[in-house]
């Protein structure tokens, strides 16, 4: 997939970079190779958080879901936390 993003630098700064197609999804680097690695991972975070927020929302508007604990115990099992965890977001 291929996503654009927007390198910006002024002179006395480190290299920016937004990602406009991602509202909030930023980063940096004091080199352009490292800002671009940056905005890798940040895009790559940016979308597991949007996954997981989407996620938790629909568990959270289906109220049979959640007493079970089930559906929301395999979705802590795969980001690696607690379900209280995934609760408190």
């Amino acid at each position: 997939m291929i996503i654009p993003i927007v390198i910006h630098k002024d002179a006395d700064s480190d290299y920016g970079a937004t990602v406009p197609d991602l509202p909030g999804c930023f980063s940096a680097g004091e080199t352009l190779d490292e800002t671009l690695a940056m905005a890798k991972e940040a895009i790559e975070l940016h979308m597991e958080w949007l996954i997981t927020e989407k996620t938790v929302a629909r568990l959270e508007r289906n109220e049979s879901a959640k007493p079970h604990g089930k559906t929301l115990q395999t979705l802590a099992d795969r980001q690696g936390v607690s379900p209280d965890e995934i609760e408190s977001f």
